[in-house]
């Protein structure tokens, strides 16, 4: 809630350095001297109907005491979410008791932490996840540096309660059902950071991205694992004639007459090899509407705009095409088939001097035998002579494993296309 802010009681130390990295973001309370910050009402925190939360911060605390200590709380006695310390247990409840409303909980979920070790908590509350408010078929789900520690079932919607606060004492609900009362001092002494609200409940990984955010940044000499694979984030640029740059695939070979690297660690370096450079292709920028233009040349038209190309690139990348998810993954061709096929360039019926495609020579001729339904005596296998030098082409004859045309090949002067077509379709 950009517009508000909270009142800091007890005069807490500011600009402490942050729990995972020295920014000076942190504030440290001393529950002996009754500091904490008062978040003033509102409606988006605790006011209205609240059928959805997640509450996110990082905490650390230097010792243990035999009381509660609390880290969030808001509401009260009858209605409220509270994230609290009893001894080493963290504990995230959720309750709404008053008599004649919509009455659930304490709902709660419990785990463990150690005493001067930063943690990322975070509350997820899906209260109404059927859509009836009457009901209490929500859940309350406890997140602990972005791995999900417990889920508790039969929570449901808070209606208008007291305002928030951060590491305050408040009469309140205990996870066991008793009443906690304020003058029984609840605050917290340790540091707290990064407090966020959302009124939504954040999937498990929207939270593991949040926690996995706040570490140490990435750098030069981190190692870091995408989908089983470790990488170290090293970058390697090659100049081209001072002009054009370039980026070096991840290499995991060892450097000639390293002897320490036995065979079988050689052949998966190899592997790890190949599949990065795999990778680093598929994944370049230029691979959708590279992949695109030459799929619409087939299926379509040997010129497509540049609109058709973005559409159709763009579906390969998202696996998604107006409005409909396929995969909703990278290099989905369901997707980019559909893009090319559903194109208005594909379902115009008006044609110009350049739509369509051009045929290559051997393309042609099997066409064109095929659409006179030719066959060979006694429905023979149909074999061709070796046509190379009749019409200057044929299968597995290709002067390069660019096969017989470049991608911005362009007819003969005599035979240019008016409109600036390209003739690309023979690009094979």
């Amino acid at each position: 809630v950009s517009e508000l802010s909270g009142h800091y009681v007890g005069s807490p130390k500011l600009a402490q350095p942050w729990l995972v990295h020295s920014n000076g973001t942190s504030v440290e309370f001393d529950g002996a001297r009754r500091q904490y910050i008062s978040v003033p009402s509102h409606k988006l925190i605790n006011e209205g109907v609240q059928q959805a939360k997640t509450i996110e911060l990082w905490f650390l605390v230097p010792s243990l005491i035999s009381r509660p200590m609390m880290l969030w709380h808001q509401g009260g006695m009858f209605r409220g979410l509270s994230i609290y310390l009893d001894g080493p247990m963290l504990v995230l409840n959720a309750w709404s008791l008053a008599e004649g409303e919509y009455g659930w909980g304490p709902v709660s979920v419990k785990t463990t932490i150690e005493v001067g070790v930063p943690y990322h908590v975070a509350l997820v509350l899906d209260a109404n996840p059927d859509g009836n408010i009457f009901s209490s078929d929500g859940t309350l789900t406890g997140f602990l540096n972005g791995a999900r520690f417990g889920s508790a079932s039969g929570a449901g919607i808070l209606v208008r309660h007291e305002p928030a606060c951060l590491a305050c004492s408040r009469t309140t609900r205990l996870s066991d059902g008793s009443v906690f009362f304020e003058f029984s001092g609840a605050y917290f002494t340790g540091i707290i950071d990064e407090v966020a609200v959302y009124n939504d409940a954040l999937p498990p990984a929207s939270i593991e991205a949040h926690w996995a955010a706040s570490l140490t940044p990435v750098d030069k000499d981190t190692v870091f694992e995408v989908e089983g694979r470790f990488y170290k984030n090293v970058e390697s640029i090659v100049a081209v004639a001072g002009q054009f740059e370039l980026r070096n695939p991840p290499v995991f070979m060892a450097p000639l007459g390293n002897l320490d690297i036995d065979g079988h660690s050689q052949d998966r370096a190899a592997q790890a090899d190949v599949e990065a450079l795999l990778d680093h292709l598929f994944y370049h920028p230029n691979t959708a509407p590279f992949i695109g233009n030459s799929l619409i040349k087939r299926f379509v038209t040997s010129n497509p705009s540049g609109h058709y190309v973005k559409a159709v690139a763009e579906a390969f990348r998202t696996g998604k095409h107006d409005g409909v998810t396929y995969s909703g993954k990278y290099g989905d061709l369901a997707a980019t088939l559909a893009a090319i096929l559903l194109h208005p360039e594909a379902r115009s019926t008006t044609s110009s001097a350049i739509s369509g495609a051009l045929r290559e020579p051997i393309l042609k001729i099997v066409h064109f035998m095929r659409s006179m339904q030719y066959v060979e005596d006694n429905m023979d296998p149909v074999v061709f002579s070796n046509l190379q030098d009749v019409i200057g082409q044929f299968p597995f004859q290709s002067p390069t494993v660019f096969n017989f045309y470049e991608a911005d090949f362009r007819l003969a002067r005599s035979f240019q296309l008016p409109q600036g077509g390209t003739g690309q379709e023979l690009v094979a």
